[in-house]
């Protein structure tokens, strides 16, 4: 009990430590560096707010709280200013993502389609497997990739028990690592499928439809690229067949009332955010209507009583939705002391005489590398206003190419379990080992830069 007493007193100890330090060095920024003071300001409250995101000396959700303190307390903005990012669209376009996945889940409709696809597979071992991540993916682009792994890990651990009796380390390690990457990499197609994509589309003004443009052909890109080149440096031996039992899906146990309720609402909030553009310019609504559709959502489903509310509560992640008004506020603290201005003349003159290709694949790359010791929407929040300032100084570029390579490298964090949910889970399993995950995951990080450095050239550009 003492031991222990004074380990939690150390940490402790430790942690304020850190805190009194970043906040000793941000007031000095604030009070010696050699610009406006406005610029010092915004680049104090910056480093800040990074390196208490970074280290989490305070949970990230606190810190992105702080935000609107810090911009009310050091007269940026005034109080009712500081919390209104906190009431942005976006959040509640994400408020109703999380309510439609509830209902999804609480039908069992995610475990019906992940049955239905892997039923197609007729006992072919590779079939099986890419209809495994593939099935992931989609999943995860509507449902958190968190509640997608877990979903699907039982299915994963399933397949491994029945195809590989001998334990084969590779077999493991493809399976259950292509797991997590598709459902990370799925998260990219829609605007709701992962806090970055939100954080980078309330950056850019970016609706639902506008974000497919962008996220669906990423997708179709990187996901066969990640899955074909985990393939090609693991080289799993499939030697085993699947066994022949029967995988039958009894649609009965799933075809209700509810469940019908649930896929038409979903079906019906889906055509409407594809339709915004049309529908937004003749009802006269000029931004937020996917934010309407979301709510309107919402209030289908809690009306018709087949999820309760309740069940939205426990089913959203409220530290997300807080952590994008504590970004978007920081954003706003950026533009309006010139800080991100500032920033983007820096990473301008040192890099753009290298070529612009050079600076959008150290963009990816830095977004990749600091979100695996960092939250991506955190690391999304600090980034992408910074490199939407640097692509405004670059007149032959489109000024989006470089926030949007950004907000896509976010969910390309392979190398570490602690980088993203996906990876922590299936690093949980015991058979996916840290090293054999760093080396393959820093092979993929590198890679995945330079698609996105393609994608963001010939797609976005």
């Amino acid at each position: 009990m003492l031991s222990y007493s004074f380990k939690y007193s150390y940490y402790n100890v430790k942690k304020y430590i850190v805190i009194i330090s970043i906040s000793i060095f941000s007031a000095g920024l604030y009070k010696f560096l050699p610009v406006e003071k406005d610029v010092a300001k915004g680049l104090a409250i910056l480093f800040l707010i990074a390196a208490l995101w970074i280290t989490e000396s305070l949970p990230i959700t606190v810190t992105a709280l702080t935000v609107p303190l810090i911009a009310s307390f050091t007269g940026i903005f005034d109080v009712k200013s500081s919390f209104t990012h906190f009431a942005n669209p976006i959040i509640f376009l994400f408020l109703g993502g999380f309510a439609l996945a509830a209902a999804l889940h609480k039908q069992n409709m995610d475990e019906l389609i992940a049955k239905i696809v892997l039923q197609t597979s007729k006992n072919n071992v590779l079939i099986s497997i890419i209809m495994l991540f593939l099935v992931t993916a989609v999943i995860s682009m509507w449902i958190s990739n968190t509640a997608t792994t877990a979903m699907m890990l039982p299915i994963a651990l399933g397949l491994i028990y029945r195809i590989n009796k001998i334990e084969d380390k590779r077999v493991n390690l493809f399976i259950l690592l292509g797991l997590a990457y598709s459902a990370n990499i799925g998260g990219i197609a829609t605007i709701v499928g992962s806090p970055p994509n939100g954080i980078t589309a309330a950056n850019l003004n970016m609706g639902f439809s506008d974000w497919l443009y962008i996220g669906v052909p990423s997708f179709v890109i990187l996901f066969p690229v990640v899955i074909s080149f985990l393939y090609f440096l693991i080289r799993p031996g499939f030697l085993y067949k699947e066994s022949s039992e029967d995988n039958s899906v009894n649609l009965r146990d799933y075809i209700n009332k509810n469940s019908a309720l649930v896929v038409i609402i979903f079906f019906i909030a889906v055509a409407l955010w594809l339709l915004s553009k049309p529908l937004s310019s003749f009802l006269e609504i000029k931004k937020g209507f996917d934010s309407l559709v979301a709510v309107f959502a919402l209030l289908l489903l809690t009306l018709s009583r087949v999820v309760s509310w309740k069940e939205i509560e426990k089913f959203t992640d409220w530290g997300v939705l807080l952590l994008f008004g504590g970004g978007i506020t920081l954003s706003a603290i950026l533009s309006e002391t010139g800080a991100s201005r500032y920033l983007a003349n820096i990473l301008y003159g040192s890099l753009i005489d290298y070529g612009f290709v050079v600076l959008l694949f150290g963009a990816a790359v830095l977004m990749i590398f600091l979100t695996e010791i960092a939250s991506n929407t955190a690391s999304a929040a600090i980034l992408v206003p910074i490199f939407l300032a640097v692509g405004a100084e670059i007149p032959s570029v489109n000024q989006n190419v470089l926030p949007l390579a950004i907000g896509i490298a976010a969910s390309c964090a392979f190398m570490l379990p602690v980088a993203t949910p996906p990876n922590a889970i299936v690093f949980g399993t015991g058979k996916v080992d840290q090293k054999s995950m760093m080396k393959i995951g820093l092979k993929l990080n590198f890679i995945c830069a330079a698609v996105i450095c393609l994608i963001a050239y010939f797609v976005i550009g």
